[in-house]
Order: C-alpha cells, then sequence, then structure tokens
C-alpha cells in the first residue's frame, strides 16, 4: 500500500502535480528506518545514507546531510525538521536523539527515525503523479497558467504530463484553488492569508467567531474546532454559552454536517465550500497563541576569546609571549608520552609548543587597523614592555569611560512602570515562538528602561532574528507610560516598511503611528509635525529628517536606532542632540567596530541575539567569476519554486545594462529596476510591486540591503561583489531566505587576479560565516579586515594592534575595576607535568577547527560544573571518551584545584608527585596537619608539598587534591601577599 493511499487529499503545486515521480513501491523500499536498539552495521548505515543522496560532511547543519565521528552518525533527514544523533555500541542502535544544528547539544530521545530520499534514485520507475491519487480531493497552491512554458520546467519533456492533461484530471475533481479566497473574501483565515476573525467595533472576538459558526452550520457546513490536548472541556462550556452544542472527537474523523471539536495542534482554520467544510483553531476564537514548549539553548563561547575559527597562518596573541603566527596543531611523543601541541611562529622563525591543555593562554589576534602586526622576539622582553605601556595607556582611558558612564547615571531620565496586563496582552498576540535570545533581550532592556537613569543599550542580533519585535515591545511599554517613541532607519524605503510592520502589529492598539521621510508631500510632513508636537503621533518613524529642527516631540522616551552601523559620525553627532536624557535602543546584525568596542568594555550595554528562529535554514552562499548562464539558471530555478529574485549592483552606472542582460535571460519573467536616484512616487511604485509580487526580479543597487523584509524572496545575485563591504554583503544575503525555504546567494567576481587582499577575505570571510547566527563573528572578522578604528580617539589605535583587540579589552575591563575598587585577585596560571596522554585524538574529533575550539573551551572553563557540562556536551555530539580524552577532562580539573589553592607547578617524577607554590602564597599547615599525620602529604619545604600518589591514574591525583583543597578554607587560611593593600 502506497503513502498516497493512506491520505485524504493532497497538497501541492499545478508543477507538482504535472511532475512524474519515483515509483511508490521503490521509494518506500528506499526509505531507511532506524529503531533504538535495532543491529545496523555502522558500514551499512554509511553505505545507506551516500545512497540515499545524503552528503558527508565535518558537521551536520542543513538537511540533506550526515557526518560520521566514531561511533556516532549524525544525519539531517530532509523529513525531520532538526538532525538526528544516532548512537551505536557496536553494531546496535544504543540511542536516537534530536539536536540543535547551530550549538550541536542533543535535545530530544526518539525510539525511532524514517530517513526519506535526499533525491530520487537514478534510473528508478517514474509514474504520474495523478495516477496515484485517484479520487481524492485537491488543494492546489500557487496555480499558475496550465499553458507553462517548457523551458521553464528545468527538466526534460519526459518528466511532465501535457497542459490537456492536467485541465482533464483537474476537472474530474474537487479543487480548491488556495488563492482564489483572495477574489471570495473568505472571511476565515487560511494559512499564510489575511486574518478575517478580526474584532470589530463594540464587538469580542469570539462573538464574531460564534456567529461566523452559528452561520455556516445553518448553511449545513461541516464546521471543525481544533483544541490543544485537554482543552475539550474549556471549549464545550466555552460554545454552550452561545448555546452551540458541539460534538467531541477522540481525534479527527470525517462527519457529516454539523459542529464537531477535535484536538489537534492546527493553528490557523480554513474554508472550503466545494467540500461543504470549514476549520477553525481555537487561538483564532480566543485571540492568543499557544504557548509552546521553551527550547534551551547551550552558547558555545565568548565570540571574542573562542577559536572556532582558527585557520592556519592567522595571528594570535599568547599571553606569556606575545604576537605570533599560528601554523596548526602537531602530535610529538614526548617521554614515551603522545601530546598534542599548537605550534606558534615568532620573530626569526622560532617556534613555540604551546600544550592543548593550555589554550586558556592564546588568543586569536584581531587588530584595531587592518596592518598585518609585528611578531614578537620568542624569549625577550619586548612583550612585557609593550603590556606595560598599553596598561598605562588604558589607565587614562578608563578614567574617561567611568566619567562617561558616571555622566549616564546621575543623568535624570525617566524611569518607566513595570509591565502591565496590556503589555502582556501585546506580547501574546506575537505569532511566533520567541527565541531564548528573544525573551532574555526584552528582559533586559525592560530592566534598563524602568531604570531612573537613560537605557542606552544595542542590540546585536542577525538578519531576520527578531530584532524589530523586541523593539516593538520596548515602544509598546514606552507609549503605555503616555510617552513618544522616535524610529530611526537609514533609508526611505526601510522607514516604508517599517511603517507597514509596525501597523500591523499594533492594529488591535489605540496607537498613532506615522512615517517622515521623502515619499511625504511637504504639506503632509507638515501636518504630521504638528501632530507630534501635540502628542497626537505616539511613534514617528523616519530616516536622518529626524534630525531636523522642525521635527520637535511633546514628550520624547525612547529612541530606536535600525542598522545603526549605517549612520556616519556628522549624523550621530546630531544624534545626541535628539537622544539627550531619553531611552535609546541601537539594532544592528554587524555592529560597527567603535560600537562593539563601546559594548564589550562596558560604556554600552549589549544584548546578543544567537539562537536562530525555529525553521530557519542557512543561505547556501556562491563565489564564482562572472557568468550569465549560472544567473539564468539561478532566476530559473527560483521561479520554479514561486519566488522573487534580488539581482544588485553596486552603483547606479551599468544598472540599466544589467535590466536588460536579465530580461533577454528571462523574457517571460516580470522585471524592474529600482536605485536611490529615481523619484520617490517611482521607487516606492516598484518597491510595492516587487513586495506584493507584481514583479519577478527586482535589479537594484545595494538600497535593498537594510531590513527589507520579503518572504518569498530567496535568491540573491550580486555583480562585482568584491566593491562591497563585508557587512554590506552579509545584509544584502540577509533579504533571503527569510521563510523556510532554502535561500541561494550568488557573489560574482571579475577573477581573484582582480581583487585587493582585503576584497579577498571579505569574500572568505562570507563563505566561512555561511551558518546562522554568524553576524557578531562576521562584525568581529570585519574589525580585523578594515581594523577596529577610533574608538575614542586616535590614540586607542596603536594600543589596541599592539596587544590585540581581545586582550586590549580584557586589559581594559580589569582595569575599570580596579579604579572602582573592585577587589581584581592576582590570578596564577599553574603547569602540570603528568606524563599522561591528554588530547582528543583524531579518531574521536577529526575536524582541526573543531578540535581547537574544544581545546580552547575546555583549557578556559572557569568551574568544574561548566567543565562537567562541556564533557557531557562532548560525549553528545562525539560519543564515549576515549582514555586520552578523559585524562584532558580531569587534568583541567586538577587544573582548577591548584589555581584555587595557590599552587605554581605539580610535577610527577620518577621520585613522586610534588606540589610548587608561589612564594605569595602562605599555606595555614595547621590545617593540613591531620593529611600530614596520615601520611597523604609531606611538606618540603617552605612551598613545596609532595603527594602520596604512586598511581599513574590521573583520577586518583585529582581525588587527592580535593582533599588537601577541602582541608584548607582559601577565603580564611590562604594569605596572598598585597590583597590587603
Amino acid at each position: 500500500m502506497s503513502l498516497l493511499e493512506r491520505s485524504p487529499l493532497l497538497v501541492t503545486t499545478l508543477k507538482g502535480l504535472a511532475q512524474k515521480v519515483m515509483d511508490p513501491d521503490a521509494f518506500v523500499e528506499s526509505i531507511l528506518v532506524l529503531v533504538k536498539g535495532a543491529i545496523f552495521p555502522r558500514r551499512y548505515l554509511t553505505e545507506g545514507l551516500v545512497k540515499l543522496g545524503y552528503q558527508r560532511v565535518d558537521q551536520v547543519e542543513e538537511p540533506g546531510s550526515f557526518s560520521v565521528k566514531g561511533y556516532v552518525v549524525d544525519v539531517f533527514p530532509i523529513n525531520e525538521p532538526l538532525p538526528m544523533r544516532i548512537e551505536l555500541w557496536g553494531d546496535e542502535v544504543e540511542s536516537i536523539r534530536t539536536f540543535h544544528p547551530q550549538t550541536q547539544t542533543s535535545l530530544k530521545e526518539k525510539g525511532k527515525i524514517m530517513v526519506l530520499p535526499q533525491r530520487e534514485m537514478m534510473g528508478e520507475k517514474r509514474v504520474p503523479l495523478t495516477t496515484l491519487i485517484k479520487e481524492r480531493p485537491l488543494v492546489l497552491i500557487q496555480p499558475e497558467d496550465v499553458e507553462m512554458e517548457r523551458e521553464n520546467l528545468l527538466l526534460e519533456d519526459r518528466d511532465f504530463l501535457s497542459p490537456q492533461e492536467i485541465r482533464d484530471f483537474i476537472a474530474q475533481r474537487p479543487t480548491l484553488w488556495v488563492n482564489s479566497l483572495y477574489q471570495e473574501g473568505i472571511t476565515l483565515p487560511v494559512e499564510g492569508y489575511p486574518l478575517g476573525l478580526t474584532p470589530l467595533k463594540g464587538t469580542s472576538r469570539i462573538f464574531q467567531g460564534m456567529g461566523w459558526i452559528r452561520s455556516q452550520l445553518t448553511q449545513g457546513m461541516a464546521v471543525y474546532v481544533s483544541h490543544p490536548l485537554g482543552e475539550e472541556d474549556r471549549m464545550a462550556r466555552l460554545f454552550k454559552e452561545y448555546d452551540i452544542h458541539p460534538v467531541s472527537l477522540p481525534h479527527f474523523q470525517e462527519q457529516g454536517k454539523g459542529l464537531y471539536l477535535f484536538p489537534s495542534s492546527l493553528t490557523k482554520g480554513f474554508l472550503w465550500p466545494q467540500m461543504n467544510v470549514a476549520f477553525v483553531a481555537q487561538e483564532e476564537l480566543l485571540g492568543r497563541k499557544k504557548k509552546k514548549a521553551k527550547r534551551t539553548i547551550k552558547r558555545r563561547g565568548d565570540p571574542l576569546t573562542t577559536l572556532r575559527d582558527l585557520s592556519p597562518e592567522d595571528y594570535v596573541v599568547h599571553l606569556e609571549h606575545g604576537i605570533g603566527r599560528y601554523l596548526g596543531l602537531r602530535l610529538l611523543e614526548v617521554k614515551g608520552v603522545n601530546q598534542e601541541f599548537m605550534v606558534l611562529e615568532y620573530d626569526q622563525g622560532d617556534q613555540l609548543l604551546v600544550p592543548v591543555t593550555r589554550l586558556h593562554m592564546v588568543q586569536k589576534y584581531r587588530g584595531a587597523q587592518a596592518i598585518p602586526p609585528t611578531l614578537d622576539k620568542l624569549g625577550g622582553i619586548t612583550w612585557k614592555r609593550t603590556k606595560k605601556r598599553v596598561k598605562k595607556a588604558i589607565e587614562e582611558y578608563a578614567r574617561e569611560l567611568l566619567r562617561i558612564e558616571a555622566e549616564r547615571q546621575i543623568t535624570p531620565g525617566h524611569s518607566f512602570s513595570p509591565d502591565t496586563v496590556e503589555q502582556g496582552e501585546f506580547e501574546e498576540e506575537f505569532p511566533f515562538e520567541e527565541t531564548p535570545d528573544q525573551e532574555k533581550a526584552v528582559q533586559e532592556i525592560k530592566k534598563d528602561m524602568e531604570a531612573p537613569h537613560p537605557m542606552d543599550r544595542l542590540l546585536c542580533g542577525d538578519v531576520g532574528y527578531g530584532k524589530t519585535e523586541v523593539a516593538m515591545r520596548a515602544a509598546f511599554k514606552a507609549i503605555l507610560d503616555g510617552k513618544q517613541v522616535a524610529v530611526l532607519v537609514p533609508t526611505t524605503i526601510l522607514a516604508e516598511q517599517h511603517v507597514e510592520t509596525f501597523l500591523e502589529r499594533f492594529k488591535h492598539y489605540p496607537v498613532n503611528i506615522e512615517v517622515l521621510s521623502r515619499f511625504k508631500t511637504p504639506r503632509e510632513q507638515k501636518e504630521i509635525l504638528d501632530r507630534v508636537f501635540k502628542g497626537d503621533v505616539d511613534i514617528l518613524i523616519g530616516t536622518h529628517r529626524l534630525f531636523s529642527p522642525d521635527v520637535i516631540f511633546r514628550d520624547l522616551g525612547l529612541v530606536i536606532i535600525d542598522e545603526e552601523h549605517r549612520f556616519g559620525v556628522r549624523q550621530k553627532d546630531r544624534l545626541k542632540k535628539l537622544k539627550k536624557g531619553v531611552d535609546v535602543l541601537s539594532l544592528s546584525a554587524t555592529p560597527i567596530p567603535r560600537t562593539l568596542h563601546l559594548a564589550i568594555s562596558g560604556a554600552k550595554r549589549m544584548s546578543i541575539m544567537e539562537t536562530p528562529p525555529y525553521g530557519r535554514r542557512p543561505v547556501k552562499t556562491y563565489i564564482s567569476r562572472w557568468n550569465p548562464s549560472i544567473i539564468k539558471r539561478a532566476l530559473l530555478k527560483e521561479e520554479g519554486r514561486r519566488g522573487r529574485v534580488f539581482v544588485v549592483q553596486p552603483r547606479v552606472e551599468g544598472l540599466e545594462e544589467l535590466l536588460e542582460l536579465v530580461i533577454r535571460l528571462t523574457p517571460h519573467l516580470k522585471v524592474a529596476m529600482a536605485h536611490g536616484q529615481m523619484k520617490e512616487r517611482e521607487l516606492e511604485e516598484v518597491m510595492h510591486r516587487f513586495m506584493k509580487g507584481d514583479v519577478n526580479v527586482l535589479v537594484s543597487t545595494p538600497i535593498v540591503e537594510s531590513g527589507l523584509d520579503v518572504p518569498m524572496a530567496n535568491t540573491l545575485v550580486v555583480k562585482d561583489a568584491h566593491k562591497l563591504g563585508l557587512s554590506q554583503l552579509y545584509q544584502l544575503r540577509g533579504r533571503v531566505g527569510r521563510s523556510r525555504e532554502m535561500g541561494y546567494a550568488y557573489f560574482f567576481i571579475p577573477g581573484m587576479e582582480h581583487l585587493t587582499q582585503e576584497g579577498k577575505k571579505r569574500l572568505q570571510a562570507l563563505r566561512e560565516f555561511a551558518q546562522l547566527g554568524s553576524g557578531l563573528k562576521l562584525a568581529m572578522r570585519d574589525m580585523e579586515i578594515r581594523g577596529a578604528g577610533n574608538i575614542l580617539g586616535t590614540q586607542q589605535w596603536g594600543h589596541a594592534s599592539q596587544v590585540g583587540f581581545t586582550l586590549y579589552c580584557q586589559m581594559l575591563e580589569k582595569t575599570i575595576q580596579e579604579l572602582q575598587g573592585q577587589e581584581v585577585r592576582k590570578e596564577i596560571e599553574p603547569q602540570l607535568e603528568l606524563g599522561v596522554e591528554a588530547l582528543l585524538p583524531s579518531t574521536y574529533v577529526g575536524n582541526e577547527r573543531a578540535k581547537i575550539a574544544l581545546y580552547k573551551r575546555i583549557a578556559q572553563a572557569p568551574d568544574e560544573e561548566k567543565l562537567k557540562g562541556l564533557e557531557e556536551e562532548v560525549r553528545d555530539r562525539f560519543g564515549p571518551l576515549p582514555p586520552p580524552a578523559r585524562n584532558l577532562f580531569t587534568i583541567a580539573a586538577i587544573r582548577l584545584i591548584i589555581k584555587d589553592l595557590g599552587g605554581e607547578r605539580l610535577v610527577r617524577s620518577p621520585k613522586g608527585l610534588f606540589l610548587y607554590f608561589s612564594s605569595s602564597t602562605a599555606l595555614a599547615w595547621e590545617k593540613i596537619s591531620s593529611l600530614i599525620k596520615r601520611g597523604k602529604v609531606k611538606v618540603k619545604g617552605e612551598y613545596l608539598i609532595k603527594l602520596s600518589s604512586n598511581s599513574q591514574d590521573v583520577g586518583e591525583t585529582k581525588k587527592l587534591l580535593k582533599e588537601l583543597h577541602e582541608s584548607v578554607s582559601l577565603t580564611q587560611n590562604l594569605n596572598v601577599k598585597g590583597a590587603e593593600a
């Protein structure tokens, strides 16, 4: 029995209906089914995935890929929303778990999975889809003219039925043409279409909905109302209040006319007059969404200190030896034991081997300018002198930052009221599930707004990650306190789109929203400004026009700056006057280095949104020489998906020639042009037509890069990509793939030989950071390419270059703490020489980048709890830890214990295990006297202890050291010299 025979109806497009498909019996036989506890040899599993068209990769992040890490096989089935982790014990499937593609951490256990083919098998029999549907009804999505052009099918003629065959087939069965709902004026919503059940004045949503349901019942319809599991009694009581008596069903069952309740996760309903049936979802009646289970997402390292993106030849900073060049990892045998080292090159070709257990001492170098740094001399004194000189300069700068912060703290501001019931209702109406990062950012912003001094916060989140929703919640909070909100955007087009977004989001509330841009006539602008002055406008959205002296707010409380990196220095100086004494929220996917630095150093507060919205997929990125045939294929492929395309080039000059080329390549498509030199009304009309779908391809300058939200646009073509900045390229790529469709970005260049070194780095960074959530990393890379720039004066450039941006920020943070009178404990970095193999074998973690990132995270874990969590993550991702990996985690825990004790070195020699202490550490010997009496330790001098451990097992060494640590209270019995001073 085929899969199609079990389905009550078929939902497809017209092209999908016309296409011939793989024979159902062959398709079912090709499905890979994995069950927990079943015997399934790893070799058969990997061979089966390859046969199904899955691509083997180092790390699974996209559908249709798989990876093998020892006896852990990760696969992202195309039929599943999340990738799966299959852990084998020999040939037995021990466990199956879903995992998050960005964090790579497991989420939920599964009993079994089905892996569908990624592509149809070559040579398999193909049959018309129409022969498999029998008499069941059809739902046709986005129907098109059946006289389709053969060229646009992208497949050979034998793969499709003729237009006449399709016409005859459709005429024989009930068919719902989804786009006809617009013309028929259906009042009940259809998934993806405008809601009809909006409250009318003087009526409630429920009242209107009940009236609609009653009218359908009188027409002899079968009306099904879905509800979440466990809500049956509640819904029955609700209908009883309106004297309507539904029949409850245990699950959906086709019935005759009448009203029926059934449990499901349906969120929006639809009407099908031909079948005399209507569906209504509970939340459409009650006006709120069902709360979904929250996903817990683990972060994977500080974007500043991580080594995840380190490549050979990159510059690094060793905290003790200075700036060097990373050459790679090297496995060496030392005293009969295999050890892995990071190889760093210094001046005159000298090399430093850094044990992977000490990678917390290594940072990636990020300079304040694009000029490559000078390598330090290994073993010289120049590095110490450099740090001392930078430290002195940082002290002056830190005082300036503290002065700015102190001024902000004493500047009077409005303390916004705590959240109200209305605030909760507004947030409840958000139609999507909030990400954990969104929720955290909202709470941070609210806390700032409720403080007595003005807020100055940067919200850094990737393109399409919901920054606008967070900003609208802040705006609503301000309006509830009677304050006005200014929303500043860099372009007129973005201003117009923001108005539509805000109007839609605030439509159920008495909030007055206006836009001030060049699309408004002088008379319209004057009327808007009069209303702003009187306080009749709650939210004013505009470009730099908001800086004009005639823009006077009655009671401005919040300024929201979207795409803050797009505003120049002169504009920001004007902005200072606008935002004086009011709360400011800046939004950016790729913050400029200056803002990023101020946020990291603490002068500006920052909220980071790294978690992608559920279902969002990375944009596939291609970099190629200019090739019109590739463009043609990309345009036709997107047309086959009923999507839209951006074709962009950096300048207005030559744009008409590019337009003519696109028309020549695809004459049947509707193509339009847009650029900043067009008349306002003309530009507005073109953009409106593109957003509504009347234009398939938009040929433009980068004017479309900022915030333009066209969910159906899933392909981007950029000519002369090397002439655009990194953040511009990233923003442009963010315009596509905003729905659940796979997005494609094609960046065309004349050839690598024509690019500058900087241009090559920009394009390489785009290819490198193709995964979701790369905005902040890209900003960091942009800082490496362009340089951190002038932060608070040119004198800071050189200082950040001399020690690297990361160390500069750490030194600045520490100096600020010292100047504030906080106790800053001088940390000793202990050396461990235990003579055991402690590493991640290549057979366990094969990807060198992933291995370096893990080494770094293990080495800089701040406490044993974080270390245990990281150990569990590694075990989850790569399988049971081999002995060298277990040793690696144990030694990391030992290092934390010794560091807390104030120890300098732990050395195992033929004579025993010795723990050396710093001369600045004095032990309270009476506290460890019991250990001495029991023979656990021996005192060998004022700063040396011999531990009675003859075992080579580092686990036993850890137990003994924990016992020593528990015998000594660090805060009471370890006196660090100079701490009291």
